[in-house]
């Protein structure tokens, strides 16, 4: 809804439906955090064609769950459930399934992200039945 923030993520709704990208960082202004954005704001297509939903999560400064500003809560539960600390930049990739596929401290390349994402089984039956209805 326009204009609320989220103030706890529910991996139940994402389950079977998005594939959930999160960019932790301890500010915006790191290196690695503004390569990852960078290489991310070119692929909107391509992240939306693979359901993927992208999460911005900043210790310090606004986070994001799509186009959804996060609440502080919000932000401390991501940290806690993945046991991330403030001052880590983290890339974690999340399968439909809810399990974590990825996960590393440093800039990843969104085409690697994506080769990972396509190699996967249930990406390779949407990418069959999508070519079927075409």
């Amino acid at each position: 809804m326009r204009g609320e923030k989220v103030r706890k993520i529910d991996f139940d709704d994402y389950r079977w439906n998005k594939r959930p990208l999160f960019i932790f960082s301890p500010t915006g202004d790191r290196e690695d955090y503004g390569k990852q954005l960078r290489d991310l704001s070119s692929r909107k297509n391509a992240i939306d064609d693979r359901d993927m939903i992208v999460h911005l999560v900043l210790e310090k400064g606004n986070s994001f769950a799509g186009d959804l500003p996060l609440e502080r809560e919000a932000v401390r539960q991501l940290r806690d459930k993945f046991a991330v600390s403030p001052l880590d930049f983290l890339v974690i990739l999340m399968g439909k399934d809810g399990g974590v596929k990825l996960r590393r401290k440093e800039y990843t390349a969104m085409s690697d992200i994506f080769d990972l994402i396509d190699g996967m089984p249930m990406r390779k039956r949407e990418m069959r039945e999508k070519n079927e209805d075409e």
